[in-house]
């Protein structure tokens, strides 16, 4: 190499992070390092004419736990001719430093092979990716506590990205399928699908949405969800939907069992009668609009004060239990089956006429007064007198309904019990 050429190639090398250099290993094994620039005393510790003289001395410099991988990828460059890489810790005044080595080997006509390579200290960058895996562990395990997955959509091409957790709560595999927009509605449950096709619908318009919802996974469990979504226009990528999956099914099954208990009754689990008024008030509202006919039923046990003094109070819960039970099998699903009091109970018959009503008002006393009932030591019957009425266009309100219901219940126990009467 001409002197005009070495001191060209030093000025370039100066103004370089890192060592350029070359690394000759002979057919004997023997190493030497033919050329190295001068920011080898910077990077290493030792100087460029140092390592020159002595070769192996780099290797000394070499982290114990990276010294036998430095040399095997050496020994895997020499014989495939293939590029050198490698990350590998030097210890340097007593601290690791990380270094990147990058060599392109050639085989010269005596056997000889020589590389042509850079090195740099990488130390910052590490501690960087070090730094950022840290976070990203520590937002894992946040979103793995908080069962929060986040993902990002990109329009334009379709992509979808979804963190880890996210196929956790849609129980899904990750390793299978590639997510879609597609794929992810699918989970959508179908009582639920057109809230949330609306929600998403003005969502684009306002910039964001916020919904509730369940989905169902592919093992068929429903799972409940919250989701949040914003809209961000980004240049380099335009337009991006950033949302985030909450898994809150606990906290709405804790909500579901709440709300059940306010409005339930604690010893027959029928209806209380706060949730029986509100019922009934909103039907009512239904037949003054749109005319669609309801009935009610209102009834409560006989002689009940003597079944709790004969058989006690537990005989007289038992009473009550087994007699809801006993009614709400005669009962439809849309009928509201409730414990307004002590022994009163009331039933609300949606898109029933009276003479329909009266019907199955005189089933329940039927079923009631077959029924045998058990305590530990005895066994005995009861029986219940029902009061039917309709809604009417006299009544002022469901208030009034419910009052004739009631006089119609009084007049079946003046008619002796066990029986019906109409309003």
């Amino acid at each position: 190499m001409t002197d005009a050429l070495s001191t060209r190639l030093a000025k370039i090398t100066s103004v370089m992070p890192g060592i350029v250099y070359q690394y000759q290993q002979d057919v004997g094994g023997q190493i030497r390092f033919p050329y190295i620039s001068e920011g080898a005393e910077e990077l290493f510790g030792l100087s460029a004419d140092e390592l020159m003289a002595d070769a192996a001395a780099l290797f000394h410099l070499i982290h114990e736990d990276d010294r036998q991988p430095f040399l095997d990828r050496v020994t895997e460059s020499e014989r495939t001719l293939g590029k050198w890489r490698l990350e590998f810790r030097i210890v340097k005044n007593h601290r690791n430093r990380w270094i990147f080595g990058h060599a392109q080997p050639e085989r010269l006509p005596c056997g000889t092979t020589l590389w042509h390579g850079y090195m740099a200290d990488i130390t910052d960058r590490k501690q960087l990716e070090r730094e950022l895996q840290q976070s990203r562990d520590i937002l894992s395990k946040a979103q793995q506590l908080g069962r929060l997955g986040h993902w990002q959509y990109h329009p334009d091409t379709g992509e979808l990205l979804c963190s880890d957790i996210i196929y956790e709560i849609l129980g899904l595999d990750g390793a299978s399928i590639t997510p879609t927009l597609e794929t992810m509605s699918r989970l959508v449950h179908p009582d639920d699908m057109k809230a949330v096709q609306h929600k998403t619908r003005s969502g684009r318009q306002i910039g964001s949405y916020d919904i509730q919802h369940r989905i169902v996974r592919p093992d068929g469990a429903v799972r409940w969800v919250h989701s949040l979504a914003d809209w961000h226009r980004s240049d380099s990528n335009g337009e991006i939907l950033l949302g985030t999956i909450r898994d809150i099914t606990e906290q709405k099954e804790l909500e579901i069992r709440l709300r059940r208990q306010s409005v339930s009754d604690e010893l027959t689990g029928l209806w209380n009668r706060r949730y029986f008024i509100e019922q009934l008030g909103r039907e009512f509202e239904r037949y003054r609009r749109h005319r669609h006919q309801g009935s009610l039923i209102l009834f409560d046990f006989d002689h009940f004060k003597l079944i709790n003094d004969r058989y006690g109070h537990a005989g007289g819960d038992v009473v009550l239990m087994q007699s809801a039970e006993v009614m709400q099998r005669r009962l439809r699903a849309i009928d509201c089956l409730a414990r307004i009091g002590g022994e009163e109970f009331a039933v609300l018959l949606p898109s029933t006429p009276l003479d329909d009503a009266v019907v199955v008002a005189e089933s329940l006393c039927r079923g009631v007064a077959e029924q045998v009932f058990h305590t530990d030591q005895h066994s005995f019957s009861a029986t219940i007198s029902c009061g039917v009425a309709s809604f009417s266009d006299n009544d002022r309100g469901f208030e009034h309904t419910m009052h004739r219901a009631d006089d119609a219940m009084y007049q079946a126990k003046s008619d002796g019990r066990n029986r019906v009467c109409r309003a």
